[in-house]
């Protein structure tokens, strides 16, 4: 079936502002314009139940009930239990949050692979880590292909390694790493605890999640929902 495109721009304000005619917008994530739905959806509860929720009064009960709603719509999207997602302001302190929430269960010394293909908002807060004694070993690309290579990783994983840390999907090379899928190795056979960051594809990808193999996941989403805010769930 041939996509509607004119249907499509039409749920989006923007293409029928007159201020912005003439102009094509080409800025990330962050910077998209919202469809229709979301800014009613928005305009609603800011207008209507923007309150502290749960307290015995409609406006804040009805609040409490949106903001349920809302784990529940996307445990079902992901496939996976409204309690293991946690919303954030964004995946940068998503991450940074629960990077200082595992260091003190590590010792002094311990390691984390971090690749070097992931985004800063996903590699920043690990990395940080090494003014607080963890040791960050890198997992460089392959230099011919610019992807990463799982046997290189193999020889990085010491008995000191506590965590390792990847790009679900690469905006940098356009490439989707999956793991976790059919008989193929991946890295959950190699050490238990990893984080994969995932910015810049469809989330369609995601409702496999449960097959990842993996202990977090972090995205940053915001393409498909026209919302700001990050998301990370937890096995």
């Amino acid at each position: 079936m041939k996509l509607d495109l004119q249907f499509v721009r039409s749920q989006f304000p923007a293409f029928s502002e007159p201020s912005l005619k003439g102009w094509a917008f080409f800025e990330n994530a962050g910077g998209s314009y919202p469809c229709k739905q979301f800014i009613d959806r928005l305009t609603s509860f800011y207008t209507k139940n923007k309150v502290q929720p749960y307290y015995p009064y409609p406006a804040s009960i009805l609040a409490g009930e949106l903001m349920n709603a809302s784990y529940k719509r996307m445990s079902e999207y992901l496939n996976v239990d409204a309690s293991e997602i946690h919303f954030g302001p964004s995946t940068t302190l998503n991450v940074y949050v629960l990077a200082n929430a595992l260091r003190p269960m590590w010792k002094e010394g311990d390691e984390i692979i971090v690749s070097c293909q992931d985004h800063e908002a996903n590699a920043g807060a690990w990395r940080k880590l090494a003014a607080r004694g963890i040791i960050i070993v890198e997992w460089h690309v392959d230099s011919e292909t610019g992807v990463l290579d799982l046997e290189d990783l193999r020889g990085l994983i010491s008995d000191r390694t506590q965590m390792v840390t990847f790009p679900h999907c690469s905006n940098v090379s356009d490439w989707t790493y999956q793991s976790g899928q059919g008989n193929k190795p991946n890295c959950a056979q190699i050490w238990g605890t990893l984080y994969r960051g995932w910015r810049g594809a469809s989330p369609t990808w995601l409702s496999g999640f449960k097959g990842f193999r993996c202990r977090y996941l972090s995205f940053f989403f915001v393409q498909d929902l026209r919302a700001t805010f990050g998301v990370t769930i937890r096995a």
